[in-house]
């Protein structure tokens, strides 16, 4: 598992850090004396950033779960009673939202993919509910059981959300972590097909109307599954994508073209290959794409690329720049508000 966040007691005599355990991080306790590990509060939640009170009787934490936000709770080192110090929910109610199911499926070449299963509060299992992939940036990062606010929107409005932890996700370890160094866009594309492929599995899913999301790297992923396997899916939302890795190569600085190459691959014609732009012709998905123009990780005319290319080909795509946002559309309520009325109309004509 992986394991950070170490933090000293005043006296040096206990580490308190974070072990990543699943969808889960534990908050652990251990005393130099015996080298014993305590889970302090084991939940289903995430717990982050331990900080000791100055007298060392108590450890303050972030604390998270599917319904309910970050907050800070404060806990004994030997465990016992939980105190919740702030709260940030305002009006809404935990118990009106989704706790997910935490699922495992098969990739196509057996590997274990883990994913969080939202359901809709008023799931009934004898009807076919339209369904979407969720697929998260980094692409070191990974969905959790933390509160992920446009997963549960989309939840209550009807649809089963599907988000996947695809190989090179964070919280597996190492190995897991590396799988997709040189193979952007390879097995971990495959992970997220191999999710539809599970989706359609499900009785209560309607195998024909199965939409995709995708943010930063998983827009990138978005992007691909569109030209890489046509007609799959029936709309697809991207937040700030990439969908010409030769391009996003030639705009990053030595140092990142160094990293880029590492992670990405080095190989041209792999490249190439990856790049989504490249295939337009073969998309037939309605498409709907996001970007900040204060965005200084993807650069807006990589979108305005593809959009002017699906544009000349009269193929369906939806464009909106948000001129005061960065990579993370979430500065101002108003662009989130927007964002959730128009991806929610999108997804309620291609897939409703």
């Amino acid at each position: 598992h992986d394991e950070v966040s170490p933090a000293w007691s005043p006296d040096g005599s206990r580490v308190a850090f974070i072990r990543h355990n699943g969808f889960s991080s534990d908050l652990v306790v251990v005393a130099l004396a015996d080298g014993a590990a305590r889970v302090v509060a084991p939940a289903r939640a995430v717990r982050s950033f331990p900080q000791w009170l100055r007298d060392g009787s108590a450890i303050a934490f972030l604390s998270s779960s599917p319904t309910q936000a970050a907050d800070v709770w404060r806990i004994a080192p030997d465990g016992g009673e939980l105190t919740q110090l702030t709260r940030s929910m305002g009006r809404v109610d935990p118990a009106a939202l989704s706790t997910p199911d935490e699922v495992v499926y098969r990739s196509f070449d057996g590997l274990e993919i883990h994913a969080l299963l939202f359901k809709p509060r008023a799931f009934d299992p004898a009807r076919k509910h339209p369904a979407l992939i969720a697929i998260h940036g980094g692409p070191s990062s990974v969905w959790d059981n933390t509160y992920h606010p446009f997963l549960q929107y989309f939840a209550q409005k009807g649809f089963i959300v599907l988000a996947p932890n695809p190989r090179g996700s964070t919280g597996y370890g190492k190995a897991f972590e590396d799988m997709n160094n040189g193979d952007w866009g390879g097995g971990d594309l495959n992970d997220i097909l191999a999710g539809d492929g599970y989706l359609k599995s499900l009785a209560y899913v309607d195998p024909a109307r199965i939409g995709l999301w995708g943010g930063s790297y998983g827009g990138f992923l978005s992007y691909l599954a569109v030209t890489k396997a046509p007609g799959r899916f029936k709309a697809s939302v991207v937040r700030a994508g990439m969908p010409n890795l030769l391009t996003s190569l030639g705009e990053h600085t030595p140092e990142e073209r160094e990293r880029f190459a590492r992670e990405a691959g080095e190989n041209v014609n792999v490249l190439r290959d990856r790049s989504a732009i490249n295939f337009v012709d073969r998309v037939v998905t309605p498409m709907l794409i996001e970007i900040g123009l204060r965005d200084r990780s993807l650069r807006v005319m990589q979108q305005r690329e593809w959009v002017a290319a699906m544009r000349a080909r009269q193929k369906i795509v939806e464009y909106v720049e948000y001129p005061d946002e960065g990579h993370g559309l979430s500065t101002y309520k108003a662009t989130i508000k927007d964002r959730l009325i128009r991806e929610e109309r999108f997804y309620e004509r291609y897939l409703k």
